[in-house]
């Protein structure tokens, strides 16, 4: 064997082993760091593979096609990369999203069913361009919307600008990029604020048709916690929390994220169907902790393509941060990613159909 093929067979060797290791290897920092970016490592192991073909460098060839491969298959498990659509459900297919969404405002439609459209905006607390995340979210047509990294001054900006759309609102600024708020064309029920570390959560219930019912808060504004129980009727009212999770830039916040995770996991168990969560997670879908909180939760992830969100000013290398996970009642008919102004992630919206 010659020293050009060993050469050869090591790095071949060293390509799979480094693709096993973003796919399959224990939790671990750098490695959790690396994998949110495994699509555009495939696609570069894709561009390396072509590049030795016509070098006529087989071996290391051959070794980029499979660890592609592999990547593909890990990534894949989780989101459809080959689904061009933003929805699989065949509702969808058969144009009943468009029937019942066109008309707007979540309206109540057959037994026991309605639709409910929510949108969600990281906003990038220290973007001044307010008019077009603004307008971004008005055209949204949402029936629920939530919103990260909210200060003074993006709140003062979104209550003038969305009350009259969305008169029900519960904000939250902060001046360290975990300020959270959220607006509604329904009224916020049983509203509650979880504090995880200086993270603050909003926890309510919304009922998508007007009915006499007790504790019924029917005041526009800013709506203050409410402490009454919650009743959770599957055919009328829907309960959500929206959050934003700590950014993984160390270590110590990476365990913080996870833990913050578990904790909204945890929290979910007492809470009745149908139920959403809301925001970003700051984590992609293939990472062991979406993938434990899905499973500990039995929420479904909207997404059935990529969906990137971050970073929305370098396309090339986006990854899916921001999320609306859903129970197992409900149907997403649609989901995609849409204009968010200056900000440096993408909004989302989806629409659901609930049962």
């Amino acid at each position: 064997m010659s020293k050009i093929q060993l050469k050869n067979i090591i790095w071949s060797f060293l390509f799979i082993l480094a693709s096993l290791c973003l796919s399959y290897f224990p939790q671990n920092y750098l490695f959790m760091l690396a994998k949110s970016f495994n699509v555009q490592i495939m696609i570069g192991y894709i561009l390396v593979g072509i590049f030795l073909l016509f070098r006529k460098q087989w071996i290391i060839a051959t070794s980029c096609f499979i660890s592609t491969i592999i990547l593909f298959i890990f990534v894949n498990a989780q989101i459809n990369l080959l689904n061009l659509n933003s929805a699989n459900s065949p509702l969808l297919r058969r144009g009943v999203g468009g029937e019942v969404f066109g008309k707007g405002r979540g309206e109540v439609f057959g037994e026991g069913r309605g639709g409910v459209t929510i949108a969600q905006f990281n906003i990038l607390m220290y973007n001044t361009n307010y008019s077009a995340t603004i307008q971004s979210a008005l055209s949204s047509n949402a029936d629920l919307i939530s919103f990260q990294e909210i200060n003074q001054k993006w709140a003062d900006e979104l209550e003038e600008n969305l009350k009259t759309e969305y008169p029900y609102y519960k904000l939250l600024p902060q001046e360290d990029l975990y300020g959270i708020g959220v607006f509604s064309k329904y009224p916020l029920e049983n509203i509650d604020v979880l504090h995880f570390g200086n993270a603050p959560q909003i926890a309510a219930e919304i009922y998508l048709k007007k009915a006499k019912q007790p504790n019924y808060s029917d005041k526009p504004g800013n709506c203050e916690k409410q402490t009454s129980p919650l009743r959770g009727e599957p055919e009328r009212g829907i309960f959500f929390i929206t959050t934003h999770m700590y950014s993984p830039e160390s270590y110590h916040n990476c365990i913080l994220r996870d833990e913050q995770i578990i904790s909204i996991a945890k929290y979910l168990d007492s809470i009745p169907s149908p139920k959403f969560t809301i925001g970003d997670y700051n984590c992609v879908p293939w990472d062991v902790s979406i993938i434990n909180f899905k499973k500990q939760s039995q929420l479904q992830d909207s997404r059935k393509s990529l969906c990137a969100s971050f970073p929305a000013f370098f396309p090339p290398a986006m990854i899916p941060l921001d999320y609306i996970f859903y129970s197992k009642d409900v149907e997403c008919i649609e989901f995609k990613t849409i204009d968010n102004g200056d900000s440096d992630h993408k909004g989302i919206v989806g629409k659901y159909l609930i049962r």
